[in-house]
């Protein structure tokens, strides 16, 4: 049963992730276009309402999932999203200190919930960033850095690149897009087939989003959550792997 706020998000994460694991083990012809239709209407419906990270990842990760079939165009996409990775993470922190207010103000017009929190929390904490760049302030440190915000952030920046900024400086942040780096390259190494290699980048492009809005800290339930997300995409690239296997066979 859902009666939390914390288990909305969990269930509505597992579910995104879910419905692309379910979505690479189709085959592309009209039946199996139907079944992955069915199968993102389904969990758009379950998901709605929950949390607008989860429905933003679910919508992105569908787009990227569709236009994935078009491999010759895919493949700048995927060069663009490894720029973009390498933007977001090592410059994140200054992006936000220079935006220019206008354009700051147009974010907080966007229909989001709690959009304004997380601008004026993610201000707050690329000022603090930048105040100690090089070393961070430690393992674990958000919560005391983050305690004089006038709201309750839950002891975290609800940014995982800004956590990772804010406990490690900018040796963490370069591990961090190292392992993004790896990561997408395991993906274009072991994900063969059309629906593979698709549902696996739009599981590693919604798990970026929602770890980009929500669930950046050290709790054991959120660990858990980067773990299944790390787990479903190995299993889409290992029933690849298993499926070249059999037809070589």
């Amino acid at each position: 049963m859902v009666d939390h706020e914390w288990n909305q998000k969990y269930y509505s994460f597992w579910i995104v992730f879910l419905c692309y694991s379910v979505a690479s083990y189709l085959n592309y012809n009209r039946y199996s276009l139907f079944l992955s239709f069915l199968s993102f209407f389904t969990a758009a419906f379950l998901i709605f309402g929950y949390s607008d990270s989860a429905i933003l990842s679910f919508a992105t990760g569908a787009v990227v999932f569709y236009f994935g079939f078009h491999l010759k165009i895919f493949r700048y996409f995927r060069l663009a999203i490894r720029v973009f990775l390498v933007l977001y993470v090592l410059f994140l922190p200054l992006i936000w200190s220079v935006i220019p207010e206008g354009f700051i103000e147009n974010i907080r017009g966007l229909p989001l919930n709690n959009v304004n929190f997380r601008v004026d929390l993610y201000l707050y904490s690329s000022g603090i960033i930048l105040d100690r760049w090089l070393w961070g302030y430690g393992l674990g440190s958000a919560e005391q850095m983050l305690a004089s915000f006038p709201i309750p952030t839950g002891g975290h920046p609800h940014n995982i690149v800004l956590s990772i900024w804010m406990e490690m400086g900018v040796f963490g942040a370069i591990f961090l897009l190292w392992l993004f780096l790896r990561l997408a390259s395991y993906i274009d190494r072991h994900a063969s087939g059309e629906f593979r290699l698709s549902s696996a980048w739009a599981m590693f492009i919604a798990g970026i989003l929602i770890f980009s809005f929500s669930f950046d800290f050290w709790d054991p339930i959120v660990s858990l959550t980067y773990g299944m997300w790390l787990s479903m995409i190995a299993l889409v690239c290992q029933q690849s792997g298993n499926s070249t296997s059999m037809q070589s066979s």
